[in-house]
């Protein structure tokens, strides 16, 4: 028996280490063992507690799924799927108490039971937003799989996961039914979707009003189409666009508010990637000794780590 459990233990293992990812758990005899082996901190770690009777956990799983398929060659991200009633106790000792529950553990912090290093992201509920929150916290340079559209269709149950995510701009685009009078500005904005669809800090989403009322009553829509923008730092207070709707106003209003550089053609703008608070400390560096250097960039490191969005990352291209 005892053998036998090593060398199940032995398969994990290799198996974590070939491609990163554990889909379920269904050994009894390991309850908890297997797990504490895989989310033991040397790795970033995501872990879907589910039931087989959830309705809830039954629509949220292809999305996960994806997530999984996405990470699987990530050498540094973990994604689990864990059966929360067959592992009651390892339920139980991490306090998970409704279902679909989603965690994030973070790299470097060992948590055998549950604790405050340990992250509740249960609503972010699209393979999409966990996504943005994965290269948010781990760096990992991974994107979805393209699908027939980049506009995040938002119903009530997923709204807030995306709209919320504070890792990621949103423009929301409140439609009305199907139909052919605002055909074109569907049209629009699913191609201003595809401009922004390798920016991981934006996200375009649409969200139908006689489907999802309540929604639309919240942020008091009424009149449609309407674009509000929900910025990382202002989700409480999405703003009305109120320019022409064209490619080349929106890309415009787009980039302002979020930092991008992407032109309406799908190209990166004249003064694109560039850091205009680097600029007098650029000029500085190239007539300074070596020993001043070192403080410039010190100095620019310590103002990247204000920085948020796009710029942060071009950034991380100077120093």
């Amino acid at each position: 028996m005892f053998e036998s459990v090593q060398l199940r233990r032995l398969v994990l293992l290799l198996y974590v280490l070939a491609v990163g990812r554990v889909v379920c758990i269904y050994h009894p005899e390991l309850q908890g063992l297997q797990f504490d082996e895989v989310v033991n901190g040397e790795k970033h770690a995501l872990v879907h507690w589910y039931v087989p009777f959830c309705g809830h956990c039954r629509e949220f799983r292809p999305e996960f799924e994806l997530l999984g398929k996405t990470f699987e060659d990530s050498g540094n991200v973990v994604v689990i799927r864990i059966n929360g009633r067959k592992y009651s106790g390892l339920s139980k000792r991490y306090k998970v108490n409704a279902y679909p529950t989603v965690m994030w553990f973070e790299k470097g912090k060992r948590t055998t039971e549950f604790s405050d290093e340990i992250e509740d992201v249960s609503h972010l509920r699209t393979a999409r937003a966990l996504a943005s929150f994965i290269k948010s916290r781990s760096g990992a340079n991974v994107a979805l799989p393209k699908s027939q559209t980049n506009v995040v269709r938002l119903d009530e149950k997923h709204f807030k996961g995306v709209v919320l995510n504070e890792a990621a701009d949103v423009l929301v685009c409140f439609f009305p039914p199907e139909g052919k009078n605002h055909q074109k500005t569907r049209e629009l904005f699913s191609k201003l979707a595809d401009l922004y669809a390798d920016e991981d800090y934006v996200t375009m989403a649409s969200v139908q009003c006689t489907k999802n009322e309540s929604i639309c009553e919240t942020h008091g829509v009424r009149s449609l189409p309407l674009l509000l923008w929900f910025g990382r730092e202002s989700k409480s207070k999405p703003e009305i666009y109120v320019g022409l709707l064209n490619t080349k106003y929106l890309t415009s209003y787009v980039n302002k508010k979020s930092g991008s550089d992407i032109s309406e053609a799908g190209h990166i703008v004249e003064r694109g990637g560039l850091v205009d608070e680097y600029n007098v400390l650029i000029e500085r560096f190239l007539g300074a000794t070596e020993a001043s250097r070192e403080e410039i960039l010190k100095q620019m490191k310590g103002m990247r780590e204000q920085f948020q969005g796009r710029k942060k990352l071009n950034s991380e291209y100077y120093v």
